[in-house]
């Protein structure tokens, strides 16, 4: 696309978005100067890199910046999902392109390296199992009580994340080298999941815990992490992942439960 065309595109999508420069060059994390040289011609490269970023920031793809929507989005991490869950991180951009017959271009235009995939997908399928997950069934008194139902959603969890481990392990270790938003997005999502986990686990317990709303809350994250922890700290032991849970468990909320 020659740069005539790109501004007139940029200049459209700024309208229909309603969007200024400088705040989508703030939320992007670059300078507005270099987007305002493009647009008034002092330059005719934008640069790769930011037109990813300007994308990244508004959620969307570089190629519905400029006006080339070939698949969405949240196609590509579709079909990208279970290629990484297979296969974690030990596959490029180029691998999934090739395996799900994308066009590379496509993905490149959002996800600048594999990690960045991978956050994305792995935040996607987190976000759908959280309510499936810790919605624990009514199987009478002892799912009324507040340590079995913090064991029974534990369990859960790890056994959620122990049927696609090599994703679980590649999205620890991804998070770390991604972007600060996606970072910004899976803290997001962790207390959207302890609100739900106060919701679904805690708040229905027959032995409710002496603590106010806040510090449910934290409870729930601490306990969320538990879980995880169990899970990647026994990779080469699964078995006992949930007998590690159970101990730690017992440990956190030791007199914290009102019998």
């Amino acid at each position: 696309m020659d740069a005539k065309t790109m501004r007139a595109r940029l200049q459209q999508f700024l309208a229909e978005r309603d969007l200024s420069i400088n705040d989508w060059c703030r939320r992007a994390g670059i300078e507005p100067g270099a987007v305002y040289a493009f647009m008034n011609r002092r330059t005719n490269d934008i640069g790769t890199l930011r037109l990813v970023a300007l994308a990244e920031a508004e959620g969307c793809t570089v190629d519905q910046i400029l006006g080339r929507t070939p698949v969405d989005k949240a196609t590509m991490i579709s079909l990208a999902q279970p290629i990484l869950e297979d296969r974690g991180d030990s596959v490029t951009l180029i691998d999934v392109a090739r395996l799900t017959g994308l066009p590379p271009a496509a993905l490149q235009s959002i996800w600048l390296t594999i990690d960045d995939l991978v956050v994305d997908a792995y935040l996607d399928l987190w976000r759908r199992a959280n309510e499936p997950v810790l919605s624990l069934p009514d199987d009478g008194d002892k799912a009324t009580k507040v340590l079995q139902r913090i064991q029974a959603a534990g369990v859960r969890t790890i056994d959620w994340m122990q049927a696609r481990l090599r994703f679980a392990v590649a999205f620890n270790r991804a998070i770390l080298l991604t972007s600060a938003q996606r970072r910004a997005e899976f803290r997001r999502l962790r207390q959207e999941s302890a609100e739900i986990y106060c919701a679904r686990v805690l708040a229905p317990a027959r032995d409710l815990m002496p603590l106010d709303a806040p510090h449910q809350v934290e409870l729930a994250l601490v306990l969320s992490d538990t879980a995880v922890q169990a899970t990647l700290l026994n990779i080469d032991t699964p078995r006992r992942a949930v007998p590690d849970f159970r101990r730690r468990v017992e440990a956190i909320t030791l007199g914290q439960i009102v019998k």
